[in-house]
């Protein structure tokens, strides 16, 4: 009798072998990535179409360094969404920082602040243009009437919180200098 002969239990022990390795390769390289769709479309629904920021173009233009496009944009943006109080203080603070046109950006704040705002929202943009009188214009008087202006406007806010801390920070500055 030969020494070594397969019995049928080890043959059907290699064939339950075999049968799972090629059951968890299917289930590795097939179920297991269409579940992961299933739960990531779930949680993320990747079929949504994704809305564009509005501030983008601005953005992009920002990051190649074309500023004066850049402020183009958010002016654009600032006419098609009168509410977007970013567009604005992000167009003056290129103005300033970028294009040093303090100039145009107090025109650019003081043009929207003449239309109707939220109070909230005006007190922002109000500060933005007293930063820009102050800091880039050094018009003390200016910077000093807006700041006035948010703390009668919204008395106990944060915004007048801020607006009294630069007050004091304008006046403490202008008494050194003078």
């Amino acid at each position: 009798m030969c020494p070594f002969v397969p019995s049928k239990v080890i043959l059907l022990f290699i064939g339950v072998l075999f049968g799972g390795a090629v059951g968890a390769g299917l289930v590795v390289s097939v179920a297991l990535p269409w579940l992961g769709d299933g739960v990531g479309n779930f949680f993320f629904n990747p079929n949504e179409k994704a809305e564009p920021h509005p501030h983008s173009r601005a953005l992009a233009a920002t990051a190649r360094g074309d500023y004066a496009a850049a402020v183009a944009e958010y002016r654009k943006i600032s006419a098609e969404v009168p509410e977007d109080t970013m567009a604005v203080s992000e167009a003056s603070r290129l103005c300033c920082e970028k294009l040093h046109d303090p100039e145009a950006a107090a025109a650019l704040l003081e043009e929207a602040l003449a239309r109707d705002w939220l109070p909230e929202d005006a007190a922002f943009l109000s500060l933005r243009l007293a930063d820009v009188y102050w800091t880039h214009q050094h018009d003390a008087g200016r910077a000093r009437e807006m700041l006035l202006q948010v703390m009668n406007l919204l008395p106990g806010t944060k915004h007048a919180a801020n607006a009294g801390h630069k007050l004091q920070e304008l006046e403490r500055q202008v008494a050194m200098e003078g």
